[in-house]
Order: structure tokens, then C-alpha cells, then sequence
């Protein structure tokens, strides 16, 4: 982002002036020794939430010691950025184990589909604009590379339940449900796939079937201009494709409400 590199003061912690103490879901612990006038005066709502939180002094290195829930390892992409300027992209092991006989159909390697998710989701609860952007980018470019990842469900469930919602979802994340939508239509095992998760988040549905109907819509007009010029020969063939194109589509809503009404039948039983 063109401004100074402070990364070593974060990470010697020279010259800080208080330290931030994460614990994580898991009890995963650690200390970011930080300096206030690089953080706060970018991040006023973690400015908000230390002041709110319960703090002890230091004696011996003359700090504040601040508690915060927190998940360490994405605080520390927040802090990465506030320091640097750049977003850090980071690789993890996938979180979902295949089907008994599905572990060669779907991809398990390393990714940052849950870390850059997660990552939005710090971003947007501290209002950081600008890493929110980066992440999604990220998280875009990371999504179109795994549409055949056995941690796609997980993601976009996740996704979807802390960022459904938000109002940086459809400028920064929107091109996410049109690729899912793409691989749907062309995939049968992609559909099978992400069956459950869409049942679960009702948005995602949604958002798939506007992906799709908006396909459609640039689909048909192409079509239509092809009709309005073709003789009445490939006229017909014409019309047989968009006819398809329109089943095509109205065969997923389908699909997805009888999706609905066997998880339904499923969670009752």
C-alpha cells in the first residue's frame, strides 16, 4: 500500500507501550507487545474494546497487560497489516476429512480459504476497511482455486453465518456465489456437494439462484440477437437451447427445494 514498513517493531516489540494478551476458542494464548500510537490511531474500535477490557500493569516492563478473546493467529494478520501496510496471506491444513471413498474425488491440499474468511470477519468487527479488501481479494482468488476442495462446504458455511449480512459482502465477496453457482450447473458432484450448506444458509441459496438466473438473463439475449439474424432453420435449434437454458435453471431451484425438504424430513426424524 506505498508506506513505511514497521513489521520489525512488531515483531522485536521494541518500544511498546502495552501488551495485548489473545486467548483463542481453544485456549490458545499469546502476546503481542504493540505500540498505541501505530494501532489505535488506525483501529479505533480496538482501541474501544481494550479500554473496555480487563487490564493489569506490568511492573517490570512498565506496560498495561490487556486480556482480549481474541484468535491469536488472526489478530496477528490484523496487526500484520496495521504495521506493514500488506495484507500476509496464510496456508493451513485442510479441516474436513472426505467421505469413506470419496478421498481421491476431492482436492485436501493447504489453503487460506479459512484464514482470509477469517480474517474478513476481524475486519469487519475493527472496521478496517482496507484489510477487509485485501482479504476478500484473497479469499476470491483462493475460492476459484478450490471448487473442488473438500473444505468448500465448511468455508462458505462459515462464510456466510459471520459475513452473510454485511455490507461489504456484495462489493468486495459477491463474485463467490457466482463461481459456486457455475461449477453447480456444470457439476453434478459439485451440487451433491454443497447440498447440506445450502440448506443452512438460506442466503447462499439465494445468492446462487441469482448468480444462475443472471447467467440466464445474459444468456438468453445473446441468444435472442442470434435468433433475430439466423434463418428459420437454426432459428429452431436457437429456440431448443434457450428453452434448455430456462430448464436448466428452474430444475436447480428445484433441486435445492427438494434439498430443503429432505434435510428437513432428516432433522425431524
Amino acid at each position: 500500500m506505498g508506506r513505511l514498513d514497521l513489521s520489525s517493531l512488531l515483531n522485536t516489540g521494541m518500544y511498546a507501550d502495552i501488551h495485548l494478551v489473545c486467548t483463542g476458542k481453544k485456549g490458545n494464548k499469546q502476546t503481542f507487545k504493540i505500540h498505541r500510537s501505530i494501532v489505535f490511531s488506525q483501529c479505533q474500535k480496538l482501541k474501544e474494546l481494550v479500554l473496555k477490557s480487563s487490564t493489569l500493569r506490568d511492573e517490570f516492563f512498565g506496560v498495561d497487560v490487556v486480556d482480549l478473546p481474541l484468535e491469536p493467529e488472526i489478530f496477528e494478520g490484523v496487526l500484520a497489516l496495521l504495521y506493514s501496510g500488506e495484507y500476509q496471506v496464510r496456508y493451513q491444513a485442510a479441516e474436513t476429512r472426505a467421505e469413506d471413498g470419496e478421498e481421491e474425488v476431492w482436492d485436501n491440499t493447504p489453503h487460506s480459504l479459512f484464514y482470509s474468511t477469517r480474517i474478513c470477519g476481524m475486519a469487519q468487527q475493527f472496521d478496517i476497511i482496507d484489510l477487509f479488501s485485501e482479504s476478500a481479494t484473497g479469499l476470491c482468488a483462493a475460492v476459484r482455486n478450490a471448487l473442488f476442495h473438500v473444505d468448500l462446504p465448511a468455508v462458505l458455511d462459515e462464510l456466510y453465518a459471520t459475513l452473510g449480512t454485511s455490507p461489504y459482502f456484495t462489493l468486495h465477496l459477491a463474485s463467490i456465489p457466482h463461481m459456486v453457482a457455475h461449477k453447480m450447473k456444470r457439476f453434478k458432484i459439485v451440487r451433491t456437494h454443497l447440498r447440506r450448506v445450502l440448506f443452512k444458509q438460506p442466503v447462499l441459496a439465494a445468492d446462487i439462484l441469482d448468480a444462475t438466473t443472471e447467467a440466464l438473463e445474459e444468456k438468453w439475449h445473446d441468444l435472442l440477437k442470434l435468433y433475430k439474424t439466423s434463418k428459420k432453420a437454426r432459428r429452431i435449434r436457437v429456440l431448443s437451447t434457450m428453452s434448455n437454458a430456462v430448464l436448466a435453471v428452474v430444475a436447480e431451484m428445484m433441486m435445492i427445494g427438494t434439498w430443503s425438504k429432505k434435510e428437513m424430513r432428516g432433522d425431524a426424524g
